[in-house]
């Protein structure tokens, strides 16, 4: 994958888990960085074994989760919408 994904924010419930992720994809070209926000929501179950309590979760945990839950084509799809907007600018470019 050529995105680069960034938590931007979280939000978090009562009983502390996050149940909302704000992240920024990015694609970097040669006329620079182009940039897309997304957001994601969780329904966590504090009771399950691969829970993990709020003081141990890292941007990279969250992040692992957003790709989980967008799957292979999610991710694909948000490429595919940031190459599109590469190609217009650089067509745009090549006019000026």
């Amino acid at each position: 994958m050529s995105i680069n994904i960034e938590v931007v924010n979280t939000e978090i419930d009562k009983k502390n888990s996050i149940i909302s992720v704000g992240f920024k994809c990015t694609k970097s070209s040669s006329n620079g960085a182009y940039k897309t926000f997304n957001q994601c929501t969780f329904k966590p179950d504090q009771k399950a074994k691969t829970f993990v309590n709020l003081i141990d979760v890292t941007d990279d945990l969250i992040v692992s989760w957003v790709e989980k839950k967008l799957g292979e084509q999610g991710l694909k799809d948000i490429e595919a919408t940031i190459a599109k907007r590469i190609k217009t600018d650089s067509q745009l470019n090549k006019k000026d």
